[in-house]
């Protein structure tokens, strides 16, 4: 298997997160898909050889109406209207973890031209973030892990 949406959803099954009704897991895939409309977003800019380019257009991605702003504002409405805690209602879910990784690294300075605190404004997102980050099963993961980009997965 070589997709990651396809190995994400299989090891949801296999690993109980992913919702048993049908209304729930298209849910928790509609996260997913929206994971995609980010990287989407900015991949582009991994081609751009001007550094000063590169960086520009990066910090238009998030600037009010760029790429990104767009899709962390689904975000933020889609964490608004959840029924439930989660993705998939009150249990975690491969998508609740999807966001909270891949919304957190956008976050962290890792990619270079993403400014660490422009998720702030969409509270939602964050608040969210907060909840998945502090659940048992993550912290758990990476309580005792070494790996130094873990680190911005702690709280």
């Amino acid at each position: 298997m070589v997709e990651s949406n396809a190995i994400l959803r299989y090891i949801g099954r296999e690993g109980n997160l992913m919702p048993n009704d049908n209304w729930s897991a298209a849910k928790v895939d509609e996260a997913i898909q929206l994971t995609d409309d980010m990287f989407n977003a900015f991949a582009p800019t991994f081609s751009i050889k001007d550094e000063a380019v590169k960086l520009a257009a990066r910090t238009a991605l998030v600037a009010d109406g760029g790429g990104l702003a767009k899709v962390f504002a689904k975000f933020d409405a889609l964490i608004k209207n959840l029924n439930g805690q989660f993705f998939g209602g009150d249990n975690l879910s491969v998508a609740d973890i999807s966001i909270f990784v891949n919304t957190k690294l956008m976050g962290s300075g890792f990619l270079d031209g993403f400014p660490t605190d422009y998720l702030d404004r969409y509270e939602n997102l964050v608040a969210f973030n907060k909840k998945v980050g502090t659940h048992p099963k993550v912290v758990t993961r990476y309580a005792n892990s070494d790996n130094k980009f873990h680190g911005i997965y702690k709280y």
